[in-house]
């Protein structure tokens, strides 16, 4: 099993150079557009995230549940599954407003 901290540097470095950012982009110039599919899923956050100032929470996109802090990904994928747009909201936001959102 690969150690996180290296994966987390690798991807940040990745991000950090704009390389993420090209490849979402070229993927997207591919798309299959004639149907659109949209999910979401809950990621539960690490302890250390109680430590959050409360008016950062949304902007950090984490919120407070029974479960503790989590964040939900919002995404759409093509006809063939290859992602489209997402967008990054506290776990106990609802579906529907970024799902209005992702499908204009």
């Amino acid at each position: 099993m690969a150690n996180w901290n290296k994966i987390y540097k690798h991807l940040k470095r990745w991000s950090d150079r704009g390389i993420l950012q090209y490849l979402f982009e070229s993927v997207q110039k591919d798309a299959d557009k004639d149907s659109i599919s949209i999910n979401s899923t809950i990621v539960r956050s690490h302890a250390c995230a109680a430590g959050l100032r409360k008016n950062a929470q949304d902007e950090k996109a984490l919120g407070r549940s029974k479960g503790g802090f989590s964040t939900k990904i919002h995404a759409t994928g093509d006809a063939l599954g290859l992602p489209l747009e997402f967008i990054l909201t506290p776990g106990q936001r609802n579906d529907c407003t970024p799902a209005i959102e992702l499908t204009k």
